[in-house]
């Protein structure tokens, strides 16, 4: 295999790790922690902030957001030469890249407003109805995540065309062109 094919298909393997296990993170914090700070708004904002009690998931985005769309770029460009391949990782970008705009110019946006102490001075019923849209909107990332997620499984059962520069190259080493 020559090593573009070989770095083609480990930038798609590692994209498709980390894409499943942030997916499986925006599962846990959509099922398990924006459910306990939503439970009864606008009184339950106080669960991220409460010090004994308050979970912080940008530890985890911050650590783990990026590398997923880091990897999808590598597999972009070294599977290139495919067209198949190009289009379908090309769509999983789009998709990591319209998640990863929406949630710097929209989602962490609101998140400061919600979670600044007294609601950065918004009533209760504005920060519920942030909270809600809030909430509502990350059904839509998680859907983007896992459309992404799926294009790029689907991509590894796309062949890649064999090299024609190393035949190329092994033809002239024999002389024959």
């Amino acid at each position: 295999m020559p090593i573009r094919n070989y770095l083609a298909q480990l930038f798609l393997w590692a994209h498709i790790i980390f894409a499943a296990i942030t997916f499986g993170g925006s599962i846990y914090e959509t099922m398990v922690i924006n459910w306990i700070w939503s439970a009864a708004l606008p009184e339950s904002l106080s669960f991220m902030t409460n010090r004994e009690y308050s979970v912080n998931p940008g530890r985890f985005w911050g650590a783990f957001g990026g590398i997923p769309a880091l990897f999808l770029l590598g597999a972009l460009i070294f599977n290139w030469h495919s067209r198949t391949r190009r289009h379908l990782i090309f769509i999983s970008f789009l998709c990591v890249l319209i998640n990863t705009l929406t949630t710097i110019f929209y989602f962490v946006p609101i998140l400061r407003i919600i979670f600044a102490p007294d609601g950065g001075g918004r009533s209760g019923a504005e920060l519920t109805t942030l909270a809600n849209n809030w909430l509502l909107g990350t059904w839509g990332r998680m859907a983007l995540l896992l459309v992404s997620l799926i294009v790029s499984v689907w991509t590894m059962s796309v062949a890649l065309p064999k090299a024609k520069i190393a035949e190329r190259a092994s033809l002239q080493m024999k002389g024959a062109i």
